[in-house]
């Protein structure tokens, strides 16, 4: 898995241009799932693309997820408490 996110650095940084919504999307989401097993290098892929994307095409994306975060954390605390039960 490092590889796929070196690449997709290397691209950050070279290509910013490459990464449209729907890429960005995905890499967030990326980021969430795997950040704490995967803390150094999605946090350097993170702070590439904080640095290199423009914030026209990087705002808009996390506008979009943030709903679906709060919803699915409050899905996680519901399993919680059913399972704590």
């Amino acid at each position: 898995m490092d590889g796929a996110i070196s690449t997709l650095q290397g691209l950050v940084s070279t290509l910013p241009a490459f990464y449209g919504a729907a890429e960005l999307s995905g890499i967030v989401k990326l980021h969430l799932q795997y950040s704490v097993t995967m803390s150094g290098a999605m946090t350097s892929l993170m702070k590439g693309i904080a640095k290199r994307i423009p914030s026209n095409t990087l705002l808009p994306v996390l506008c979009d997820l943030w709903p679906g975060l709060d919803k699915s954390q409050k899905k996680a605390c519901a399993c919680e408490t059913i399972v704590a039960s």
